[in-house]
Formats: C-alpha cells, structure tokens, sequence
C-alpha cells in the first residue's frame, strides 16, 4: 500500500511537470505537492522508518526521472524542485 501512496505522489509529480502552467508555477505547485506528502504521511503515524522508505522510494521515482534524457528543460527544473523538496535542499 505504502509503494502505492509514492508512485501516487511520483505520477501527479510528473502530471504538474508537464502542465501548461509557467515553469515557475509548476515548480511552485510541486514543492506544495511534496510537501502535502511529507505532512500526509507524517500525520499518517507510521513509524519513522516507514515516513524513510517512503522518503526514499519518492526520490528514488525523481532520480530515475532525472536520468530521462527526453525531458525538457522545464520539466528538469520542476523534478529537480521536487526533489530539492524532498531532501530538504535550498536553491
């Protein structure tokens, strides 16, 4: 169920990427979206080494996307946002 709940969070991830909003808008959606996981599987009470396999599986999603060399340049800065959202990392 869990690996679910990731691939859920990966495809709307992907959907915002490829939307006809400007990049910047996309960019912004997708950090609300990682961080609405974040909280969701927080509250969620699962044990803290679920919330990390979890965490995991999610960037392990946006690192394999990454490594797509069809992707665009936008949709590359949306995905990189996501997963600066996800580790916690600051442009």
């Amino acid at each position: 169920m869990a690996s679910i709940i990731t691939h859920t969070v990966f495809c709307e991830i992907i959907d915002i990427s490829r939307s006809t909003s400007s990049a910047a808008e996309r960019r912004d959606e997708t950090v609300k979206r990682v961080a609405l996981f974040n909280a969701d599987i927080t509250s969620a009470g699962h044990p803290r080494g679920v919330i990390d396999s979890l965490e995991d599986n999610l960037r392990r999603y946006l690192d394999d996307a990454l490594d797509n060399h069809e992707l665009a340049g936008d949709e590359l800065s949306v995905l990189l946002a996501a997963l600066d959202a996800l580790t916690g990392s600051e442009d």
